[in-house]
């Protein structure tokens, strides 16, 4: 079985990590190989060495037509794409990213991924394990909700980041890191991806607030006038 971690180039190494630590936890259930993707930016090489000092077997540089200073300052839709079109030449089970319980950036990207590749994606997993027949066990939090989920390869993962199972660099992964060769595998071409992406309240501008009228009047006057426009308004309720 292999697997494709796919690493974003953000700010917060956690989330980048958390695809690669994910995958090699279910390599050390199995015989599982792990190639490590990145997107084109001026931190991928190093991030690819990093992880195949960590375990992945291989590493892929993915290059757009255009270089890129930073592929997370891609819209979601481009960088989505730009990796869909990598993954369609590549060879895999199953693809793992990396997300936060609240990643308002990852977790789209990683759906249309999913979508274009006709994939079922199950996202804020906190623990994966390798069952019978090459099934995945994965433990889905939700809010205060735990279920546990069964998915069948092909499929994409959003593997939540977990401090505790953190794995690190070894010195035989170090010295094989940096001797070994990244391929790079180019895409052609603007991806042809059509979404319609929805703002979230966040997003939209919010409307000018009409001032208050100031009030001049003592203060036993002041209170009792406040009081009722909270009782009218339903903040407090009448006693």
């Amino acid at each position: 079985m292999t697997l494709a971690a796919i690493i974003k180039d953000a700010d917060g190494d956690m989330q980048g990590r958390a695809a690669v630590e994910a995958a090699l936890r279910l390599k050390s259930q199995g015989n599982i190989k792990v190639t490590a993707v990145c997107l084109e930016s001026s931190h991928a090489e190093p991030l690819l060495r990093e992880a195949a000092a960590m375990g992945c077997d291989e590493a892929v540089l993915v290059q757009p037509p255009n270089s890129l200073e930073n592929a997370g300052y891609l819209d979601v839709a481009r960088y989505a794409g730009f990796l869909t079109a990598a993954l369609r030449e590549m060879e895999w089970d199953a693809i793992i990213a990396g997300c936060h319980a609240a990643d308002a950036d990852a977790i789209p990207a990683s759906f249309l991924i999913a979508e274009q590749l006709g994939l079922a994606a199950a996202w804020n997993i906190e623990e994966l394990t390798l069952g019978e027949n090459g099934v995945f066990l994965a433990r889905q939090t939700d809010g205060s909700m735990l279920r546990t989920l069964e998915l069948t390869p092909p499929c994409l993962i959003l593997a939540l980041p977990d401090p505790k199972k953190r794995i690190y660099r070894t010195v035989d992964g170090i010295s094989k890191a940096y001797a070994m060769d990244i391929p790079v595998l180019s895409v052609g071409g603007e991806p042809d991806i059509s979404v319609q992406m929805v703002s979230s309240k966040a997003d939209q501008p919010k409307a000018s607030r009409r001032l208050g009228r100031m009030m001049e009047a003592p203060v036993e006057e002041v209170v009792p006038a406040v009081m009722d426009l909270l009782v009218r308004h339903g903040v407090l309720g009448r006693i």
